[in-house]
């Protein structure tokens, strides 16, 4: 037969104690995850900046094509057939907003970004650094600065807060 036993008063605070220990670790590591997802995400749209781009010129000609044909008829809601395309238009409107704040807040790096990903032809970091006359590792950091600097503009508030 099982028997219960009551917790002393010392068990039930070091218990406790335990368990806010594992709360905090827990809510600081959600800290890092989003902090690194921004990072993450502000890569992946710098990476495929130019592609996604080109996906809002489709989707504006889409639009355009498809009001008043058979996708605007009552069965189909064109709202919800194109809405993952717009969340991408108005993304990217975004994005291009912040890119223009972060040229006038800090030129070099934007230019640094810019060489990396929106030319057509990326220019490698010792290319890049021959233009400032700094070494390709001093790029490399003006480019992981410019991408903190961007999550930021980008994703807001969060990133600051919990970057602390």
């Amino acid at each position: 037969m099982n028997q219960i036993t009551e917790l002393s008063e010392e068990q039930l605070k070091t218990l406790a104690k335990e368990i806010n220990n594992l709360a905090r670790q827990d809510r600081e590591d959600e800290k890092r995850r989003l902090v690194s997802n921004a990072y993450h995400n502000t890569r992946m749209l710098l990476r495929n900046y130019n592609k996604l781009k080109k996906h809002c010129e489709i989707v504006d000609e889409q639009v355009s094509s498809e009001l008043g044909t058979l996708w605007s008829d009552w069965r189909f809601d064109l709202d919800s057939l194109l809405e993952h395309k717009a969340k991408t238009v108005k993304l990217m409107n975004h994005v291009d907003r912040a890119l223009e704040a972060y040229k006038i807040l800090d030129p070099i790096k934007y230019d640094v970004l810019a060489n990396k990903y929106f030319r057509f032809n990326s220019m490698s970091d010792e290319l890049i650094g021959s233009k400032y006359d700094v070494d390709r590792r001093t790029i490399k950091r003006w480019e992981d600065k410019g991408v903190e600097d961007l999550s930021i503009m980008v994703f807001g508030v969060d990133v600051i807060f919990n970057k602390l």
